[in-house]
């Protein structure tokens, strides 16, 4: 994909949150590592109004806060970067 290929939108950022609380070691609720990647990234991408395609080198934070006594876990990601958009055919000149 070469720079005429797409647009620069703004700099955007989504985030992600989970909890998760263990039982007799067993977890309950709480979602997966890859799970809050995609919808820290899909947030990011949905924040921008104007049909972003995608999140060009995006960055991600991530914080995870436990309380190991009551076995509680939380976790949050964050993604932040430039969205970009495909330009179409019309807009290429094709």
């Amino acid at each position: 994909m070469t720079r005429n290929d797409y647009n620069l939108l703004e700099t955007t950022q989504g985030q992600a949150k989970s909890n998760r609380v263990w039982i007799l070691f067993i977890p309950i609720g709480g979602k997966t590592d890859e799970r809050l990647y995609e919808l820290a990234y899909n947030n990011g991408v949905e924040s921008i109004n104007k049909d972003a395609d995608g999140i060009l080198e995006p960055r991600y934070d991530y914080k995870r806060f436990t309380v190991p006594l009551i076995l509680v876990n939380y976790v949050h990601k964050e993604v932040k970067g430039k969205a970009y958009r495909l330009k179409t055919d019309t807009e290429k000149g094709n």
